[in-house]
C-alpha cells in the first residue's frame, strides 16, 4: 500500500463486531523517509468506534508511537530512513505490558527495542473496546470520512497482520485475525487476502 494523500487509506468492515480486546498484536513493514516534523504525524493504523477515538493507535513520526486507551508513549523506535523495516507492536490489558519489536529488510528476524519495563505500563486493567473499526494509512477518530492531512502516513506499508492476543511477533502458532497482505502502488491493488478489507483513494472505492 503506498499512501501519500488524504484519501488513500484503508478500512476494515468486518461482517461481525470486532469484540472486546484485552490483548493486541499488530505486526507489518514500512518503507518511508518522512520526518513528518511538525506537518503530520503518519498514522500507520488506527482503532476507534462512534463517540470513542484514540482506542489504539500507531503513528510513525517522529518516532513511533503506541496509543491505547488515549494514553500513549514514544517508543523511540525511528523507523524512516528510506528502508524496509518490519515492526510489531504488542500490549495487554491485564498490567497494561507493551512491546515494540523491530528488524531491517524483508523477512529479518524481529529484535525487541523496548518495552514498558523501561516506560510505562498503558491502560493496566482497561481493555480496548470492541464495536469499533481499524483504518490504516489515516487517524480514524469515530466519525466516517473526517480525515486530515495531520495525520497521514506517506510511504509504503504491507504485511499488515493482528492478533487478538500478546506477544505473537516472533513466532506465532495462531492465524492471524485480520490479515492484509496488499501493495498498493499508484492506486493500483497488487495482492489481497482479506475481503472485508477496502482500499479508499481517487483510483479505487470498493470491495475486492
Amino acid at each position: 500500500m503506498l499512501t501519500n494523500t488524504i484519501e488513500d487509506y484503508v478500512e476494515y468492515n468486518p461482517a461481525s463486531p470486532i469484540p472486546a480486546m484485552n490483548e493486541l498484536t499488530v505486526k507489518f513493514s514500512m518503507k518511508s523517509n518522512d520526518k513528518g516534523l511538525q506537518s503530520h504525524y503518519g498514522t500507520i493504523i488506527s482503532y476507534a468506534k462512534p463517540g470513542k477515538e484514540g482506542l489504539f493507535n500507531i503513528r510513525a513520526f517522529p518516532e513511533q508511537m503506541l496509543q491505547v486507551n488515549n494514553l500513549d508513549w514514544l517508543t523511540g523506535v525511528d523507523a524512516t530512513d528510506d528502508s524496509w523495516q518490519n515492526i510489531c507492536m504488542t500490549w495487554r490489558a491485564s498490567d497494561g505490558k507493551w512491546r515494540a519489536y523491530r528488524s531491517r529488510g524483508r523477512g529479518a528476524m524481529l529484535r525487541l527495542e523496548t518495552d514498558s519495563s523501561a516506560a510505562q505500563a498503558l491502560s493496566k486493567g482497561t481493555p480496548i473496546e470492541g464495536g469499533g473499526k481499524f483504518v490504516i494509512g489515516q487517524l480514524y477518530q469515530g466519525k466516517e470520512d473526517e480525515f486530515n492531512e495531520g495525520n497521514i502516513y506517506q510511504g509504503l506499508l504491507s504485511q499488515m497482520n493482528i492478533w487478538y492476543k500478546f506477544d505473537q511477533c516472533l513466532f506465532s502458532n495462531q492465524a492471524p485475525n485480520l490479515a492484509w497482505t496488499n501493495l498498493v502502488y499508484n492506486g493500483k491493488i497488487v495482492a489481497q487476502t482479506n475481503k472485508a478489507m477496502v482500499m479508499k483513494n481517487n483510483k479505487l472505492d470498493g470491495r475486492c
